[in-house]
């Protein structure tokens, strides 16, 4: 559900217009040390992206811009400082509580920010936003999401658009991180630790819509896994079988 006490218009904008200067770099924010997350037991932690992609969305982030991410945190901040139209989608309420509490304290308006409250992979089917110049897919990082989330975001992202993906050392990420990598549609920007940043070089992304066939990582990693089946059939028939029976065979 679209939070109903999106933005700071609910408590008054004086405070959060003023503070917009209040945060002139991404080191001054985590210098305050904000603990966005939980884990399953209580206990207060970050689970923030690494300083220099907070950096990147800093520097590539302009006033007005029209952003998204899934999933939520310090980015959220770095957004909102940066005066961007920014929609964040997280399952979790008390996430967005306890950002909307820091904002207000240090005097961030949350003016252009709205909390979608709710699973991403329910949520991005039917959001209406198109023309998005830069997406943080960031959410859960179970499969299949990450791959629902680029497919939904990458379907509103506009040509020229930037597409970072977070947590490319788990699977999921490494896999879309990869498949990105192959595809003509999309430039690599920067690749950090763990995370890259694309920019979308095509409109309306063939790459969402192509058959498996021309989807260039699709294709090349189905004819590996082709040759790595041939191998193991023939060495299964090689155990099951005997050297020689298995080379009479192949000599047939």
């Amino acid at each position: 559900m679209v939070d109903s006490l999106t933005s700071g218009a609910a408590r008054g904008t004086a405070a959060g217009t003023a503070g917009q200067n209040v945060f002139a770099s991404v080191a001054e924010i985590l210098a305050l040390q904000p603990l966005f997350h939980r884990t399953t037991s209580g206990r207060a932690v970050t689970w923030q992206l690494s300083d220099v992609v907070l950096e990147f969305l800093w520097d590539t982030a302009r006033p007005g811009m029209k952003t998204i991410e899934t999933g939520a945190g310090v980015s959220t901040i770095v957004f909102a400082l940066r005066g961007c139209s920014h929609t964040v989608i997280t399952p979790d309420l008390g996430q967005v509580e306890r950002i909307r509490a820091f904002s207000a304290e240090h005097g961030i308006s949350l003016d252009a920010v709205t909390f979608i409250t709710g699973p991403s992979q329910d949520l991005l089917p039917s959001l209406d936003l198109s023309d998005l110049e830069i997406a943080l897919v960031d959410g859960s990082h179970s499969f299949p999401v990450a791959f629902i989330d680029y497919y939904y975001i990458g379907r509103r992202l506009r040509t020229g658009g930037v597409m970072v993906v977070d947590n490319t050392n788990i699977w999921t990420g490494h896999i879309l991180r990869q498949f990105m990598s192959s595809e003509p549609e999309w430039e690599l920007v920067q690749r950090f630790p763990v995370s890259a940043a694309f920019r979308m070089v095509a409109t309306a992304p063939p790459d969402l819509d192509k058959d498996w066939k021309e989807q260039r990582y699709n294709l090349r990693q189905s004819r590996t896994q082709l040759r790595i089946g041939k191998l193991r059939f023939a060495a299964d028939a090689l155990r099951r079988e005997g050297a020689r029976a298995f080379i009479a065979k192949l000599l047939k």
